[in-house]
């Protein structure tokens, strides 16, 4: 299973003991996390994993147009304000809002 150690990275919040190496669970901190994830439990955080990954890089592509820092600021902008705005600038930001509204779960 490829990036097996970056998906229980995430979903265990980087929790020391995790050891993998080929693909497979080599150690795991049984004491600490319970019973170690098999089967369709890692196939479910590796699903998981790659699907917020990609999310992830979907939204920094969009970044050098829109940094979050202007989204916030556009955030806070009445609506007169967002109408002076340039159409390209609006469309960038509704855009990315959009986007983020699509972060998997």
């Amino acid at each position: 299973m490829s990036n097996l150690a970056l998906a229980l990275g995430w979903k265990f919040n980087h929790e020391p003991g995790i050891c993998t190496k080929a693909g497979v669970i080599t150690v795991w901190p049984t004491a600490v996390l319970g019973a170690e994830p098999s089967g369709s439990a890692l196939q479910s955080i590796l699903d998981e994993y790659t699907a917020i990954a990609s999310w992830e890089e979907s939204i920094a592509a969009t970044d050098a147009q829109m940094p979050r820092i202007s989204e916030d600021i556009i955030d806070s902008m009445d609506a007169t304000q967002k109408a002076a705005l340039p159409q390209l600038v609006r469309d960038n930001h509704a855009a990315k809002k959009t986007l983020r509204g699509q972060r998997p779960a």
